[in-house]
């Protein structure tokens, strides 16, 4: 039987218009901390070139930011209407390698699923752009031409990529421990052969898509032991919030994106800090009840209702909350 999830009140909501707890930066895993952390090209190209164990040669030179809503058309009980699937971080390297970054700070029955949905949509936006950019540059080619024709090798070469993905990486910072169980810090997901990791190798289908996770809860090294980017991005991730003096850590990427996080006392209320949104809270909520029904006729009916009732008075109060924010 799956163990039940614990949610507390700082998991879920952190007030807004407030400086807390250190009182030196907001926190950096709520939806804007987060956002406003990466925000610049150079911060963002030193946390991928970090997380992404990057050399020399293969490491991100220039990227651009992209469009963070992907939508498309979804059917529910009153019929098909358009659902968005909204990204923390998505960008573009200059090499064309696509990459979105999440932050996750609650883990609910689905999560592994959200993380291969996201993949997907990265994938499949990545893939049109992909199309769209080579064929205006087919379009150019031919408005510089008379008769506007594309040769036959370049024709040739067009039908042989036309299934041809882009490299996709999806980053996933995660303040709670991944459902694999894994103690360490860092883990990478990729597409294996079941036959072949039986056969005694471990070379993936592909190394065109991955999914990167970062487990915060894992992460234990102190300031003074910080060796890589990866560590120094992680300790503000996990630690920023919490602190009560100004950190101090010789990168200049890491020390610009510090400064935007610094906390303001006079935030507007409206500008909310949630750590996660209202759909993530929704099945968080749902996924604990679920769990608290089937292990109802072990524990007891009544335990199990009185569990579920003490889950939807909270469920009720965050929304309260939300309310209030405007």
């Amino acid at each position: 039987m799956a163990k039940m999830t614990t949610v507390t009140n700082r998991e879920l909501e952190v007030p807004a218009g407030k400086v807390v707890p250190g009182g030196i930066y907001e926190n950096p895993l709520s939806d804007r901390g987060f956002k406003k952390l990466l925000s610049s090209a150079s911060s963002l190209t030193n946390f991928l070139n970090g997380v992404m164990h990057l050399d020399k040669e293969h490491e991100i030179k220039k990227l651009k930011f992209k469009t963070k809503k992907i939508s498309y058309v979804a059917a529910d009980g009153s019929g098909a209407e358009e659902e968005t699937w909204s990204f923390d971080i998505r960008a573009q390297t200059r090499d064309g390698r696509a990459i979105d970054v999440e932050v996750q700070n609650l883990k609910h029955e689905f999560f592994k699923d959200r993380v291969l949905i996201y993949g997907s949509a990265l994938l499949l936006k990545a893939k049109a752009e992909l199309d769209k950019a080579r064929s205006d540059v087919d379009k150019k080619k031919m408005e510089s031409r008379d008769p506007p024709e594309l040769t036959k090798e370049e024709k040739k070469e067009r039908r042989r990529q036309v299934y041809e993905i882009p490299d996709t990486v999806s980053v996933w910072v995660c303040n709670f421990p991944l459902p694999s169980g894994s103690k360490k810090v860092w883990d990478c997901w990729m597409l294996y052969s079941e036959n072949e990791l039986e056969n005694g190798s471990l070379l993936p289908i592909t190394d065109r898509i991955k999914y990167i996770f970062l487990q915060l809860p894992n992460f234990n090294k102190s300031a003074e032991e910080l060796e890589s980017a990866q560590d120094q991005w992680i300790y503000i991730l996990k630690h920023a919030f919490a602190s009560s003096k100004e950190i101090e850590i010789k990168n200049e990427a890491v020390t610009e994106a510090l400064e935007r996080i610094k906390a303001k006392v006079n935030e507007k209320p409206k500008e909310s800090l949630s750590m996660i949104t209202r759909k993530e809270r929704e099945c968080t909520v749902a996924s604990i009840e679920h769990w608290a029904e089937l292990r109802g006729e072990a524990r007891g009916r009544a335990e199990a209702a009185a569990e579920i009732k003490a889950l939807r008075a909270r469920n009720a109060e965050l929304e309260a909350m939300l309310a209030q924010k405007g």
